[in-house]
């Protein structure tokens, strides 16, 4: 699970914004971002982009299998009908295939390649078990910063049965002992005052 903070008005991206001033190609690389790459695909950042932002993009991964291509792209945001006209707008410029297919859960869209992933994340999301309710999951949330950038978590159960999984795939043989298993890791990319802070957590 990987959580990117994508409401740009956050203290995050304030603090971001505050360090960057000190480099002095800010101003050009922001100019550069707004008057090339989004013309060129069409768009305007406060047309098109900032209204179809929400706080946060979430990555899920449904599992390691297929090389970590079971993914889907969760979000809320502020404006739904500017994100799916974002979205047809990108699916029109794309390659025939490569289309992103929306689905939804609650007030949250689940954005993925196919129908199959958005399906499969769609039923695993009724299920009872939620993941912050996870003890696990809210003990790794413990270890990082309470505001980031960036945060990311795997299961230990998951991460062992993916390498076993690459081990026998290459002859090899990766054995863990049974009571030093890792429960999990994360980590979470911050910005302060000082500059970005990279933590990162693990419990076996």
């Amino acid at each position: 699970f990987v959580s990117i903070n994508s409401n740009l008005s956050s203290d995050q991206w304030r603090t971001t914004d505050d360090l960057l001033k000190s480099f002095p190609g800010r101003s050009q690389l922001l100019q550069f971002i707004r008057s090339s790459l989004l013309r060129e695909a069409g768009l305007e950042y406060d047309e098109d982009i900032e209204p179809a932002l929400g706080d946060e993009i979430d990555f899920v991964w449904l599992d390691f299998a297929a090389g970590g291509d079971n993914v889907v792209a969760v979000t809320n945001p502020e404006d739904e009908d500017a994100f799916r006209r974002l979205v047809e707008r990108a699916n029109r410029s794309d390659e025939v295939g490569d289309d992103v297919v929306i689905g939804e859960v609650d007030d949250w869209l689940v954005l993925a390649d196919s129908q199959e992933k958005v399906d499969r994340f769609v039923e695993q999301a009724g299920d009872e078990d939620k993941l912050a309710d996870d003890p696990i999951f809210t003990a790794a949330l413990d270890e990082l910063p309470d505001e980031a950038l960036v945060t990311a978590y795997a299961r230990g159960e998951d991460l062992v049965l993916a390498f076993q999984e690459l081990a026998q795939g290459a002859g090899a043989v990766f054995q863990l002992d049974p009571d030093r298993r890792p429960e999990f890791l994360a980590a979470a990319l911050a910005a302060e005052n000082e500059g970005l802070r990279l933590v990162g957590a693990a419990r076996s």
